[in-house]
């Protein structure tokens, strides 16, 4: 996936950004259509996992290493 560095670094900064919302932005900002399964898989074998909150709300948020 040429815009992997762009997905990483949106996920970082927004981590409680939803798949078919960084789905939208990958579109608007480089006219790639992704699903967002497609995406939470990617981000997923990448190291992040999703995590849910108290709230019901969730958020995406790297492994730890060990």
């Amino acid at each position: 996936m040429p815009y992997e560095s762009f997905l990483i670094q949106t996920v970082a900064a927004r981590p409680a950004i939803s798949m078919p919302e960084l789905a939208a932005l990958l579109l608007d900002e480089h006219g790639i259509v992704a699903a967002p399964a497609l995406l939470s898989r990617f981000l997923c074998r990448r190291g992040f996992s999703y995590q849910k909150s108290p709230d019901g709300g969730g958020v995406r948020t790297r492994r730890r290493a060990g």
